[in-house]
């Protein structure tokens, strides 16, 4: 289950009809707000993966490398935070 189902489950509570189980509308919001943060690790995760200077597990960016001071993927590259900056432009728009 995701962590904003979860979420959901526990903060649902049962006013006489177990089947229509009530949620608080501030409730509801955080787990739309959990959710959404969900896909954005998950887009992050598989723009990784696509990135072309991501292979095997190391940042092959030279420029990155220089001021980063190693290969270790940090996910705070240019074409990641881009991205990050668009999701965030995305759920704003909402």
């Amino acid at each position: 289950m995701s962590k904003a189902t979860d979420f959901i489950n526990n903060k649902c509570y049962q006013l006489g009809n177990p089947i229509e189980p009530l949620i608080f509308k501030a409730d509801a919001l955080e787990a739309v707000n959990i959710a959404s943060k969900e896909i954005e690790e998950r887009a992050v995760k598989v723009y990784r993966q696509l990135c072309p200077c991501y292979q095997n597990g190391k940042c092959k960016h030279y420029p990155h490398n220089q001021k980063q001071g190693s290969q270790i993927c940090d996910i705070e590259c240019d074409r990641i935070s881009h991205l990050k900056k668009q999701l965030a432009c995305i759920s704003t728009d909402k």
